[in-house]
């Protein structure tokens, strides 16, 4: 959904009698599915895309270390270089 876009509005009156009357429309829910995985990922030399839009993780998803016998790791502060 993007920023813009609503789940609906409530349209009605208050009044100090304790009373509530108007309308309430909803805008259709988004279908959400269950994601199936993996839940598990290690760095690796191309980019990796998860997708997970629209669904619901059933666990928290762990992202790897880069493995020891990867390369030559260096960290500058700002940028990380594998070679």
């Amino acid at each position: 959904m993007s920023a813009n876009q609503t789940l609906g509005r409530v349209v009605g009156h208050l009044s100090g009698r304790c009373r509530v009357t108007g309308t309430l429309n909803r805008a259709k829910a988004i279908p959400v599915e269950q994601y199936a995985g993996p839940y598990e990922f290690t760095p690796g030399e191309e980019t990796q895309t998860i997708s997970i839009a629209y669904k619901q993780a059933t666990a928290d998803i762990t992202i790897n270390p880069i493995p020891e016998n990867y390369g030559r790791i260096a960290w500058d502060g700002t940028a990380l270089t594998v070679w």
